[in-house]
């Protein structure tokens, strides 16, 4: 195996799709933005290359809220059978580390609920810290299923799991 790595970023992941960021053996020709997988609406910004959601309006405003507000999605209803079928042939010929990426890491989740400073305090405020650590092993949930479901169907044409996370840009300024 070739010492570089290829990120695997199947359609299959509505996150994927929503943020721009397919890597698979079909071309992705459909939408670009729209509803990630816990609903929230992103904008596709041509001179960022990417997805960012619109801040100012964000979808969980009080942290304590969280159960209430954020719905997660349910992995078992995404076509994994279909995207493996697809996809095994374009990763069975490529001789690179083949990386699942998890596109939306912990943090980058939480901006997409709250907007980033509102994320970011939630991180230091001592009054939400456990609401904070719930959301937090709610999402580890979700994505050790969705690596469940990577094991189950992609198997060996995987090598290995990346989790994406914030690296910060100014895509908001790119908006306006």
């Amino acid at each position: 195996m070739a010492g570089y790595k290829m990120n695997f970023l199947p359609e299959i992941v509505p996150d994927n799709t929503t943020r721009t960021m397919v890597t698979q053996g079909n071309k992705y020709e459909g939408p670009v933005g729209g509803l990630d997988m816990f609903g929230i609406d992103w904008e596709y910004v041509l001179s960022a290359g990417g997805s960012i959601v619109r801040p100012g309006n964000p979808t969980l405003k009080d942290m304590t809220k969280w159960r209430e507000v954020i719905q997660f999605t349910d992995v078992d209803s995404w076509n994994w059978e279909g995207s493996a079928k697809a996809d095994k042939e374009y990763l069975a010929k490529n001789s690179r580390f083949q990386l699942f990426c998890i596109l939306t890491g912990f943090f980058e989740r939480l901006i997409s609920f709250r907007d980033f400073g509102p994320a970011a305090y939630a991180l230091m405020n001592r009054k939400v810290k456990q609401d904070v650590k719930d959301l937090m092993d709610a999402i580890a949930d979700l994505w050790i299923d969705v690596v469940d479901h990577v094991h189950k169907y992609y198997g060996d044409l995987v090598d290995g799991i990346t989790i994406h996370d914030d690296w910060g840009n100014s895509g908001w300024a790119l908006l306006q």
